[in-house]
């Protein structure tokens, strides 16, 4: 999937310290609970980086949302949350 820098701003990703091939967001799951998304630009095209987790909730969402960690299945859980 091909997105554009513009519409992962959108999305709530942010440059990871001023680094434009790499972003990350951070996604409050449940009350100071977090699921924090890495991504890069390899050839202008986005994939997965990392992911970190903060909290049991927060895991038990993360094994629930993600199988794949594709783009799709990253933007699906950004829009829901």
């Amino acid at each position: 999937m091909e997105l554009d820098f513009k519409a992962l701003k959108r999305l709530g990703f942010r440059p990871k310290q001023k680094n434009k091939n790499e972003m990350e967001v951070h996604v409050e799951v449940h009350k100071r609970e977090y699921i924090s998304i890495s991504i890069l630009n390899n050839n202008n095209s986005w994939s997965f980086s990392g992911l970190e987790v903060e909290g049991q909730r927060a895991d038990k969402i993360r094994k629930e949302e993600f199988v794949t960690f594709g783009m799709e299945e990253i933007i699906d859980f950004l829009n829901k949350y």
